[in-house]
């Protein structure tokens, strides 16, 4: 058995962190961008579904973990 985070995932989860974590650190409102950042992430994660690449919780596990690391180095400095 093989199992894999889906590194897009991961990439746009990062996108989606930093910038939530810009606009709860500099608050700055930049809450549409957020959002549609969660969309795109969204569509992303869907295409790796569709494609047959991935299990839902290998896209799930790469989305938390890009978010989780921005978000949280973002927070930290």
């Amino acid at each position: 058995m093989f199992w894999k985070i889906s590194v897009h995932a991961i990439g746009i989860g990062g996108i989606t962190g930093g910038f939530a974590g810009l606009n709860y650190q500099m608050v700055i409102d930049s809450t549409m961008l957020v959002l549609g950042l969660i969309i795109l992430s969204g569509l992303v994660g869907f295409a790796r579904l569709k494609l047959n690449t991935h299990s839902p919780a290998q896209v799930y596990t790469g989305f938390g973990v890009g978010v989780t690391v921005m978000a949280g180095i973002v927070a930290f400095f």
